[in-house]
Order: C-alpha cells, then sequence, then structure tokens
C-alpha cells in the first residue's frame, strides 16, 4: 500500500498496523519520529547532514533529462507505536525536494532503500497519469459545456446497418410490409 502525505500521521499509522498492510507513506518532513537514539524530532533533521548513499543516474520523465539521485535510510519508531520498527527511507535528487519516506518493509542495504523509492515512484506515475486524464475529461466537457454542443452520435449511413459500440455490425434485415 502507497497512499501520499494525507494519509501519514498516528491514526493512519494505527490502522495499518492493525491491518498489518505492508505500506510505503511519503511522511511530512515535520512530523515527529523516533530516531535510533530514542531521540524524538522531526523526519528532516533525522536525515541532515548525511551523505547519500548509492548515487545512481535516473531519467526525469516530466523534466525529460538525467538527473542524479541517492538514497539514505535510517531505522525509527513512531512515538505512538514505540514497540514497532519502522524505516525512513529518504530519496534525494540533485535540483529537487527529498522525499522521506516511512515503511515497514525490512531495509538493510541501500539497494533496499533505492527498491522503497522506486516503488513509490511508480505510485506517483500512477496518480500523475490519472490527474491528466481527469484534466483531460474535464477540458473536453468543459468545451462541450461551453460551446452548447451535445455529445455527437454517430448514426450510419445505410438505415439498414447496426451500431454497436462504435463499431458496424451484422445487417438488419429489412421487413417488408404486406400492405
Amino acid at each position: 500500500m502507497s497512499p501520499d502525505r494525507g494519509y501519514c500521521g498516528s491514526p493512519w499509522l494505527g490502522a495499518l498496523r492493525g491491518f498489518q498492510a505492508r505500506f510505503i507513506l511519503r511522511w511530512k518532513t515535520n512530523y515527529h519520529l523516533l530516531d535510533a537514539q530514542g531521540v524524538k524530532q522531526a523526519a528532516w533533521k533525522i536525515a541532515r547532514g548525511k551523505r547519500g548513499l548509492a548515487p545512481r543516474t535516473l531519467f526525469d520523465a516530466v523534466h525529460r533529462r538525467n538527473v542524479e539521485g541517492s538514497v539514505l535510510f535510517f531505522p525509527v519508531t513512531h512515538p505512538d507505536f514505540p514497540d514497532w520498527p519502522l524505516t525512513l527511507v529518504v530519496g534525494r535528487r540533485k535540483g529537487g525536494k527529498p522525499w522521506y519516506l516511512l515503511t515497514n518493509e525490512v531495509v538493510n542495504t541501500a539497494e533496499d532503500a533505492w527498491k522503497v523509492v522506486l516503488a513509490y515512484a511508480r505510485r506517483w506515475q500512477i496518480e500523475m497519469a490519472f490527474r491528466n486524464l481527469k484534466s483531460e475529461m474535464a477540458k473536453k466537457t468543459s468545451a462541450r459545456l461551453r460551446l452548447g454542443t451535445p455529445p455527437q452520435i454517430a448514426r450510419p449511413a445505410d438505415p439498414g446497418l447496426r451500431v454497436s459500440h462504435g463499431q458496424p455490425c451484422e445487417r438488419r434485415a429489412k421487413r417488408h410490409e404486406i400492405g
């Protein structure tokens, strides 16, 4: 499960824990976690001053260019669930804001951290595709409303031809009336 930042916080974590769901959450930078020493601090402070691991070149599909990225990972817990081990994965890219991802997945290596970051990136791509689709649908709908034109319904040129789901199908037999 990979919901967005609107679903991070204690109530949602409690629900995820109750359902024993595997998850990756984009954690808000100012939300607090307990680091490995048990110190409560904002997520961004846990990663502050740490150098990224396992740099990679990634393709930024939005800007259509390659960017350098790196990851970090830290064992953490949530203040309301101190007995539940979690991992804070930080994905950084040159010229962009870092992603702070909280997960209950086991992360022992930089490669594991990359898997978390790339899984979240895939989820983000899907969300952007839906957003664009909804946006395009809204543009077409509002253009019709603005112009006052109803959607066009295709009518066959041959009155004996039937149309099903926009595709021609078998020809209707003509009825002869006896009169």
